[in-house]
């Protein structure tokens, strides 16, 4: 697989669990079968950093520069 398409597919999923981990459905969690939590807070904390991973992901990939030179300072801003 190209490399364009390994970032867009690991994009989509990082969006995609963030928000579903964001959002943090009280449906979610029983039907996962896990313990209720206390608070949402740890949960949301979490689907916010892949949520932006998923964002600078998408970043890297439509970035023109070839030869892995990284995210750069919007990647950085996204998961920030």
């Amino acid at each position: 697989m190209k490399r364009s398409s390994l970032l867009i597919i690991d994009g989509i999923l990082n969006l995609s669990l963030g928000a579903l981990l964001i959002t943090f459905p009280d449906r979610l969690v029983s039907a996962l079968g896990v313990p209720d939590a206390a608070s949402a807070f740890y949960p949301n904390i979490l689907g916010g950093v892949l949520f932006g991973i998923g964002i600078a992901l998408l970043i890297e990939r439509n970035n023109q520069h070839a030869g892995g030179i990284g995210l750069g300072l919007g990647g950085a801003i996204a998961i920030n």
